[in-house]
């Protein structure tokens, strides 16, 4: 893990930083690269709380069953939300081999800027809108959507009730109050770092932050009342 970790840092610019979670059996390591970026919220251009860092991220396990997985993320400095820059779990997946590794993160980190920029604008986009009643088209309030997306599966913490989740995404929303797509999918990303979980569930915000991002990046808002899902 310590030599996957090294070949990481030796492909990015000087300066990034490392993360590294492992327990015994899966690994991930988070390249944090210090290049901010300070994306709109849809009102001005460059908003106050909208400075990102981009993330180069490795996962991998010990025993051999998946090689290298990189993805890039977007990690919003205010609150440590991550988001994928892209629609698909991993970008990029390579052997356990290191030389696939490091040529990995050359071709990941080459993709960064396009990704960032396509980013930058779904972003700027989502402070503008809303989710919506499906049989009304009606928009519908923050609490309200995750109130729906819970019910519906969307989104679960894992080792949480539905009723829990629900507890834990509706208390990151009041940190950041607002009901537009953007405020939501705070939420959501916020409610994976600060949910109270047990430590049999320690890769919960792995699973929380790509089931936002699937959210966020699905063209269609309209949910409909639970029982009528």
């Amino acid at each position: 893990i310590d030599a996957a970790a090294n070949d990481l840092m030796s492909v990015c610019p000087e300066g990034s930083r490392a993360r590294v979670r492992y327990d015994g059996a899966r690994c991930r390591v988070d390249i944090v690269l210090q290049n901010p970026y300070v994306l709109s919220n849809g009102e001005t251009a460059a908003a106050v709380g909208e400075t990102h860092r981009m993330v180069l991220r490795m996962s991998t396990s010990d025993d051999g069953t998946s090689g290298y997985k990189l993805s890039l993320l977007a990690e919003r400095v205010r609150c440590i939300n991550l988001t994928l820059l892209h629609a698909s779990k991993h970008i990029l997946k390579a052997t356990h081999r290191r030389d696939d590794l490091r040529s990995l993160a050359q071709e990941a980190l080459g993709q960064g800027a396009e990704l960032m920029k396509g980013f930058a604008e779904t972003w700027a986009s989502q402070w503008g809108l809303y989710y919506a009643d499906k049989a009304t088209r009606d928009n519908i309030s923050g609490a309200e959507a995750l109130r729906r997306i819970v019910a519906q599966e969307k989104y679960r913490i894992q080792g949480l009730s539905e009723e829990a989740t629900l507890v834990a995404v509706l208390k990151a929303l009041d940190e950041e109050p607002g009901d537009s797509r953007a405020h939501v999918h705070n939420a959501l990303t916020r409610a994976a770092h600060t949910a109270r979980i047990g430590v049999g569930s320690r890769w919960a915000d792995d699973d929380a932050e790509i089931q936002a991002s699937e959210l966020l990046y699905q063209p269609v808002y309209w949910l409909p009342e639970p029982e009528d899902a």
